[in-house]
């Protein structure tokens, strides 16, 4: 009965003890990816076809880690087409702007964006990614009209 009594008090212990003996990375070692789009400034109006205007794009490097331009990209893509719905082809932000940063950082990144044959009210979204596409941080939306 008492090796009873022994495991069950340290089956329920065990956990507790793992808990207050976690090993926690030093604050400085911790490595964190994290944006915020402050702002975007540019054309709300554009020609469709081959025209195309400069939106510049205000980030801030919020976290902890500096970022270069071989690992990291400003992107741009279709939220909403000029029927409301979702758009699967990214023409009026195809272009992908390498940006480098240092942590605690912000600043401005300019961005091409070409208008498309359709003519309409279009939703993009800014956000940051890393290399391989994964998009981080806080995004910002803004919407262009495509005219004759």
């Amino acid at each position: 009965m008492t090796t009873i009594s022994a495991f069950a008090i340290a089956f329920f212990l065990l956990p507790v003890f793992a808990d207050e003996t976690r090993i926690e990375p030093l604050p400085h070692l911790r490595q964190t990816y994290d944006a915020k789009v402050l702002r975007v400034n540019g054309c709300r109006q554009i020609r469709s076809g081959t025209s195309s205007c400069r939106i510049t794009v205000q980030v801030e490097n919020t976290g902890t880690t500096d970022w270069d331009s071989a690992s990291f990209r400003l992107v741009g893509r279709i939220v909403k087409g000029p029927s409301g719905s979702p758009v699967q082809r990214d023409e009026l932000a195809h272009d992908n702007t390498k940006v480098s940063l240092e942590a605690r950082r912000r600043d401005f990144f300019t961005y091409e964006v070409e208008g498309v044959p359709y003519l309409g009210r279009y939703e993009i979204e800014w956000c940051m990614a890393r290399s391989n596409g994964r998009r981080f941080g806080d995004c910002m939306r803004r919407e262009i009209t495509v005219v004759e």
